[in-house]
């Protein structure tokens, strides 16, 4: 063969291990855009809130539940800096499930740095008590003697 197919191979040969390389990466770089619905507001901070400063606490706290947002990954401090994972992503009640709003949508802090930090304090997060029955009325008089 002559030069010109030589380089026309060696160049076929280098796209093709390029694209198969690509693509055998690619569910790592997608998993990022999947992952963010497993957690509350995780399409806010996107791939930063498991990988912003490295692989992060909580990137292995979320991977130890199965990427389950559970109420203990909710309740922990994945970074130590005093605010709990709920807390920083907008549910620091815990009441988040996959598909729904969380509590807040702004002010998202990154549960993985302990130099991000949101501003909110924590809510109140008992149930609001059950409204009181309406008084009965009182018991009729009793019959003249």
């Amino acid at each position: 063969p002559g030069a010109t197919e030589t380089v026309c191979v060696c160049l076929l040969l280098l796209v093709l291990i390029s694209s198969m390389l690509l693509l055998a990466g690619a569910p790592h770089f997608l998993a990022y855009s999947y992952y963010q619905n497993d957690i509350p507001n995780g399409h806010i901070n996107g791939k930063d809130t498991g990988h912003c400063c490295g692989s992060t606490s909580f990137r292995w706290a979320l991977y130890n539940t199965d990427r389950q947002w559970t109420k203990e990954l909710c309740e922990a401090d994945a970074d130590g800096d005093g605010q709990s994972n709920g807390l920083e992503l907008g549910d620091p009640c815990c009441r988040w499930t996959r598909g729904t709003t969380p509590q807040f949508d702004f002010d998202i802090s990154l549960p993985g740095s302990a130099g991000s930090m949101t501003g909110r304090t924590m809510p109140s997060c008992n149930p609001s008590p059950p409204p009181s029955p309406a008084p009965l009325p009182p018991p009729p008089p009793p019959p003249p003697p």
